[in-house]
């Protein structure tokens, strides 16, 4: 479903419960209490080990990297192998149980899949023959890093479940080196929410019972206010 399209299925609650136009809530409230609750309701899932459905994830299908700084490796490369970062920060993923939550970091044409580590992780994984030579990732400061050849294709993709999907197609746009004017204009209550039907009906409903007591309490608050204003004129 659409942004904006659920953006106003909340807000029709507003016809029906608010006490006047100054109470009611703005499109970009609204669509910030759609982020929280969502990732609310992703989180609990992964938590609980439920599938996640695909509409949820999004994809960022070039990322580029460049070499990284020596000072920026937490350890030694093998012979023939270069620490990379991406050249740009990442949208911040979500986080569940300790871990991003990051479906997939592939190359291009899914051949080489790179498992997640991390920044502490990955000092002691280059003295470990088992394991020094197996492609991974890890998230430092916002970029993603691996260790990789040399002569490797340094554009990855990049697929997972990011707090605000605004920041996803932003990146797109701003990272895609192949293609000139390409840049979206598709306004974002025309865009696909990152969510499964499903669960877009639950978002919907908490966000509708929410508002309801918003509105319920503004009521409340303003027949108090009244009432205590009068007790003061008739004194």
């Amino acid at each position: 479903m659409k942004i904006g399209e659920i953006i106003q299925n909340i807000t029709s609650i507003e016809a029906k419960g608010a006490p006047s136009d100054d109470s009611r809530l703005s499109a970009r409230h609204v669509y910030s209490r759609m982020l929280i609750t969502r990732a609310s309701l992703l989180i609990q899932k992964q938590d609980k080990r439920k599938k996640i459905s695909e509409a949820s994830y999004q994809t960022i299908n070039c990322l580029e990297l460049i070499k990284a700084a020596p000072y920026e490796c937490p350890c030694i490369p093998p012979v023939g192998c270069g620490i990379f970062r991406s050249k740009h920060k990442l949208p911040e993923p979500l986080v569940g149980m300790n871990t991003h939550l990051l479906q997939a970091v592939t190359s291009l044409d899914g051949s080489t899949t790179y498992s997640e580590t991390t920044w502490i992780e990955k000092k002691y994984k280059s003295g470990n023959r088992y394991t020094s030579n197996r492609p991974d990732y890890y998230l430092r400061n916002g970029y993603l890093y691996v260790t990789a050849d040399m002569m490797f294709n340094k554009i990855l993709s990049v697929t997972g479940l990011f707090n605000r999907p605004e920041e996803v197609w932003d990146f797109e746009d701003h990272c895609n080196v192949d293609c000139v004017n390409c840049v979206d204009c598709t306004p974002m209550s025309d865009r696909e929410f990152p969510l499964d039907a499903n669960n877009i009906e639950t978002l919907i409903k908490i966000l509708k019972d929410e508002m309801l007591a918003f509105f319920v309490q503004m009521k409340e608050d303003r027949t108090s206010n009244s009432a205590d204003n009068i007790s003061e004129q008739s004194k």
